[in-house]
């Protein structure tokens, strides 16, 4: 006997059994897919909470902040997340992404014996309201949806603007990125991420790319992955809301093109928090000479 739950709507998420014979049923649910929701600022409500700042107020946040499926809670869970959003799901990411389904009102934590099942002597009639609480490992604020979409909307608050430079670099030396921010100060912002486009024939990343020492990111922890050509995906998050305005962080390069090319530098996506504030964000380029 099995079912699936309906599609995104009014009725998402509901199930019915139907065909059970004599005997008992245990009903137990999956989910291997819908895994959206998990971003850096997740990491850092972890990193809040384990430096006692803003503390996780319900097992359910706990349970799914526990990545690393101990029974506790620390900043190595942190990094875990922050690994999966940079770099998607592998070693080092725990159980970030997982689903886990418990009777209501839900897990104590840590788990230990919460009930993952509802079981029955026989099925003789209806049965209705069997309900169970889906927990995405990871989603630490619970802001996930059944359609994926992640929302865009802004509202009366001013954008974050974000700018790249157009740079002139020598073709033998390190370049130097600074990423300039303005109206990020006093916003609450204890996290952000980033997809960065580039020349990998013109410019390369080096091993250290990112660079909070001195910038308005220097409270933050940052993961980096670069390992498509083209392409960067940078992690920051942190127990302290960002302060200042400013350089937001230096991004590091080596320069492997000849005198005379290009790199632009695109900006993918760049969300701060879980999207709100909204960010305006410029592009830039590096030039060798």
């Amino acid at each position: 006997v099995s079912a699936v739950t309906s599609v995104p709507g009014v009725t998402a998420g509901q199930y019915t059994l139907t065909g059970f014979g004599n005997g008992p049923y245990t009903v137990s649910p999956s989910k291997t897919t819908g895994q959206n929701g998990i971003s850096s600022n997740d990491a850092a409500r972890i990193a809040q909470h384990v430096a006692s700042t803003v503390v996780l107020s319900t097992n359910n946040q706990k349970v799914s902040a526990d990545v690393s499926n101990n029974g506790s809670i620390s900043s190595f869970d942190a990094g875990q997340i922050a690994i999966f959003v940079a770099s998607g799901a592998g070693a080092g990411t725990g159980i970030t992404g997982t689903w886990r389904f418990f009777l209501p009102p839900g897990p104590s934590f840590p788990v230990g014996a919460s009930p993952t099942s509802r079981t029955y002597a026989s099925v003789t009639g209806n049965l209705t309201g069997e309900d169970f609480v889906g927990i995405l490992s990871g989603d630490v604020s619970g802001n996930w949806n059944n359609t994926g979409a992640r929302t865009n909307e802004r509202g009366p608050e001013r954008a974050i603007d974000v700018n790249l430079p157009n740079i002139k670099a020598p073709a033998d030396k390190e370049v130097i990125v600074p990423v300039n921010v303005s109206g990020v100060a006093d916003k609450g912002i204890i996290s952000y991420e980033f997809d960065l486009r580039y020349d990998p024939n013109v410019i390369q990343p080096m091993a250290d790319l990112v660079d909070v020492a001195g910038t308005a990111s220097r409270g933050l922890i940052a993961v980096s992955n670069s390992k498509e050509p083209g392409l960067i995906r940078v992690v920051l998050y942190g127990p302290i809301p960002v302060s200042d305005e400013g350089v937001l962080l230096n991004l590091r390069f080596a320069p492997v093109g000849v005198a005379g090319s290009v790199s632009p530098l695109t900006w993918e996506q760049i969300m701060f928090n879980e999207g709100d504030p909204p960010v305006d964000a410029f592009n830039g380029q590096i030039e060798l000479f």
